[in-house]
């Protein structure tokens, strides 16, 4: 799913240059072009991205461990965080929210979910509304749901999932239903589960091939989703990747990263293919390189190396050209 980078200023950018082909067929390798752009700097490069970073206000509150989801009117709502304390006495999740307005550059405070959480996840629905999911709460890890809906600015409570989750990943498929995938809460998760928003009702959506959370579901554009990476007791970080095929609610595994890793980012690009950018690797440091899956081959190559490693970053496909990384 699409997440914004909010509260930091970002002091480098990095694109990747997405040719049609990525290579034009001149002979090339069909790995993108990695273009770096240090603050202040002006190149030849500049031109071809056209991207501009700026600093864009100031929340209404600190948060951290929220969600940022971008609405079908350009504005974003950013959800929950973990409340204000100290390292060793942080404060209970909450639940306030909030939307930023790039046209006005401001940012006005929203109605506040039902609950408090952080660690949460949250998907744009088909018909513009957000659904939130799990979470951990001010005394447990959460089975509950809401929905935001932007036109009232409401949050309704939603059919509760069958199992309490955090760290999990989300994922809208064709037919307007949400696939849900791994996480933890006392142990590691290999469940998956589907909501219905036509019938607010949620079954149960299969097993991956192992437990782990800190992983990444993408959408592919025959349907399916690609579900890579994350993290399983012992390991810090894994190779495993499994597709869901919605046609009969299942799943199959597909061919394993090339490098393990966890937090990472799963970007679908214009010609189908995925790039999964960093992470965390198997001695928990972030790692700098980069990955191509291409669903029609089964197959992953690899797509460059970043000029700093990252973990916990974002990624965005800008005007379906470039990706930014930040």
């Amino acid at each position: 799913m699409s997440k914004l980078a909010t509260g930091a200023l970002i002091t480098l950018v990095l694109a990747l240059a997405l040719a049609a082909g990525c290579g034009g067929g001149d002979g090339e390798s069909d790995s993108p072009q990695v273009l770096v752009q240090a603050p202040g700097s002006k190149s030849a490069e500049d031109e071809l991205a056209k991207i501009e970073a700026k600093t864009a206000g100031r929340l209404t509150e600190a948060r951290v461990y929220h969600t940022a989801t971008k609405l079908n009117d350009g504005r974003v709502l950013i959800a929950g965080s973990k409340g204000p304390g100290t390292m060793s006495m942080p404060g209970p999740p909450i639940g306030t929210a909030e939307i930023f307005d790039p046209e006005m550059g401001d940012w006005v405070s929203t109605t506040p979910m039902t609950k408090g959480r952080e660690h949460h996840d949250a998907v744009l629905l088909g018909d513009g509304r957000v659904l939130v999911t799990g979470g951990r709460g001010p005394i447990s890890f959460l089975f509950s749901t809401e929905i935001y809906d932007p036109a009232s600015a409401t949050w309704t409570v939603s059919a509760q999932m069958n199992g309490a989750r955090i760290h999990h990943d989300m994922a809208l498929l064709e037919d307007g239903r949400v696939l849900v995938v791994g996480g933890k809460i006392a142990t590691y998760l290999d469940t998956t589960e589907l909501y219905d928003p036509a019938s607010d009702s949620w079954s149960d959506g299969g097993a991956m091939s192992g437990k782990r959370a800190w992983l990444r579901a993408t959408s592919l554009k025959d349907g399916r989703v690609l579900v890579t990476g994350g993290k399983r007791a012992g390991m810090q970080a894994l190779t495993d990747v499994d597709i869901f095929d919605p046609s009969g609610d299942s799943w199959s595994a597909a061919a394993s990263l090339l490098t393990a890793r966890r937090s990472h980012t799963a970007t679908l690009l214009p010609d189908g293919r995925v790039l999964v950018v960093g992470g965390y690797g198997t001695d928990k440091e972030p790692i700098n390189t980069a990955e191509l899956y291409d669903p029609a081959s089964d197959t992953w190559t690899e797509a460059g190396v970043l000029d700093h490693p990252r973990a916990d970053h974002t990624a965005t496909l800008v005007a379906d050209e470039f990706v930014l990384i930040a």
